[in-house]
């Protein structure tokens, strides 16, 4: 283990392989290994994650899930639980405490912001994603670059079901 800054790993009784570097990165971990910490406040509430990616300032900062991705201010930061997600820019896939959604990707400031529970989605542009009334939808396509334009309504929209696949171009096509 690597730790540098004030109570940056401090909490640490078995974890191996990990980095934190910044004031409070990685405080709350025990047991987790293979993390990179990287920011005040990032994988801050860490207990025995794995394998998780943090950059920016409380990025992932209650997550106990693992392979996780957030770079940015605040990116998935209230993902408690969940696996596999990937944010990227400020505040992307932030949530709602405790948002627990797994294999999301939100690329983009407040990308996927409004997804709480949701699974397999990919917001991709500057608030792109579900409306905040949509907290748990699962298998959705928003790509987009409006706040005035989210949920369906966003300039690409797709519903990536099995049965009853829908892509939607909110504008005209050709």
């Amino acid at each position: 283990n690597v730790s540098i800054g004030y109570e940056a790993l401090t909490s640490n009784t078995s974890g191996s392989y990990n980095v934190a570097l910044g004031r409070s990165a990685l405080k709350s971990n025990t047991s987790g290994y293979q993390n990179v910490a990287i920011g005040e406040n990032t994988l801050y509430n860490c207990v025995g994650g794995t394998y998780n990616v943090a950059i920016g300032r409380e990025v992932l900062t209650y997550t106990t899930g693992g392979s996780n991705i957030g770079l940015g201010y605040n990116a998935v930061q209230n993902n408690t639980s969940g696996f596999y997600n990937i944010g990227i820019g400020y505040e992307a896939l932030k949530g709602d405490h405790p948002h627990t959604g797994e294999y999301n990707i939100g690329i983009g400031h407040s990308a996927g912001k409004s997804n709480k529970t949701g699974d397999h989605n990919i917001s991709f542009g500057s608030y792109a994603g579900p409306l905040s009334s949509e907290t748990s939808l699962n298998n959705r396509l928003y790509i987009g670059s409006s706040v005035a334009s989210k949920g369906s309504n966003t300039f690409i929209y797709g519903h990536m079901d099995s049965t009853n696949p829908i892509l939607a171009f909110n504008a005209k096509v050709g």
